[in-house]
Order: C-alpha cells, then sequence, then structure tokens
C-alpha cells in the first residue's frame, strides 16, 4: 500500500506542472483578452458556482462587459462581491466598465456566477460567452477544478 501511495505522489509531482499549465487558456476578441479561465465543481445541480479570470484589456479606449451566458446553465449572472450595508455578499450587476489595463477576476471583486447549471463535474468544462460594448461576442470554455481547489492562476 505504502508504494503504492509514494508511486501516486511521484506522479502527481511530476505531472502536476503540466496540469496547471493546462489552465494556460487565452481568448480574444478585438482588444479584449481573456486569460486562465477557472471554476470549481459543483456537488449538486442549480448551485450558484463563480467563474474567475484574468481580463486585459489593451488599448487606450474603455469597454463594457455588458452580459454573459452559457448553453450549458440556465443563467449567467456579472456579479460583485463587496461590503453591502455591513454585510459581506455577492450582488448581481448590470454591467462592469472595464478601463485599458489588466484586471483579476476573482473572490473578492467582480466575477461570473453560473446559475441553474447541471452538476459540474471536476475535469470537464462550461462554454461560456461574453458580450460586450464594442468588441462583440467572446466565447471562452472553461475548465472545471476539484470542489476545494485553490486559486490555480500565476500572480499578476
Amino acid at each position: 500500500m505504502r508504494s503504492s501511495l509514494a508511486a501516486w505522489a511521484f506522479v502527481a509531482v511530476l505531472f502536476g506542472p503540466m496540469a496547471a499549465g493546462a489552465l494556460a487558456e487565452e481568448f480574444r476578441t478585438g482588444n479584449v483578452v481573456v486569460s486562465d479561465p477557472w471554476m470549481r465543481a459543483t456537488a449538486r445541480a442549480n448551485f450558484v458556482a463563480p467563474v474567475y479570470f484574468d481580463l486585459t484589456l489593451e488599448g487606450v479606449e474603455n469597454e463594457v462587459l455588458l452580459r454573459a451566458s452559457s448553453p450549458d446553465a440556465g443563467a449567467v449572472e456579472l456579479r460583485e462581491t463587496g461590503d453591502f450595508d455591513g454585510v459581506l455578499r455577492s450582488v448581481r450587476v448590470d454591467d462592469v466598465q472595464v478601463p485599458p489595463g489588466r484586471y483579476r477576476l476573482d473572490d473578492g471583486t467582480i466575477h461570473l456566477a453560473v446559475i441553474q447549471a447541471p452538476v459540474l463535474a471536476e475535469g470537464s468544462s462550461i462554454t461560456v460567452v461574453l458580450e460586450f460594448q464594442n468588441a462583440g461576442e467572446l466565447v471562452i470554455v472553461v475548465p472545471i477544478l476539484g470542489l476545494r481547489a485553490a486559486d490555480p492562476r500565476p500572480p499578476l
């Protein structure tokens, strides 16, 4: 039993960096670049599941993320996490103003929320369509990591 665990540990160490590198996806439309999208698996259907990614707006013009959708879910919302009336919560926003630069969408900021989806299993993916005011639609494929996965993206 012990040698079996040691063998698996060796495989994880050997191939772990490749698995993390597999998330290094980049999607582009116009001057908008979305990189390293990811989300955690869900344990049950219709669970609200956040989607995170890095967003780069190249050039000098502002952009607006108008909405998101998915053929794999009933709805996708734009959300902001913050302190609202003394309570930390995630609330729906109508759109997201994006000035030029690079931004990380994660737990404490703007992110997407997949709603009314089936169980999302580790190792699968979900397609999300982002709609920008000027750049138009951008289809991204979001890999689904484990239920307790840590953010796999390299630091900004």
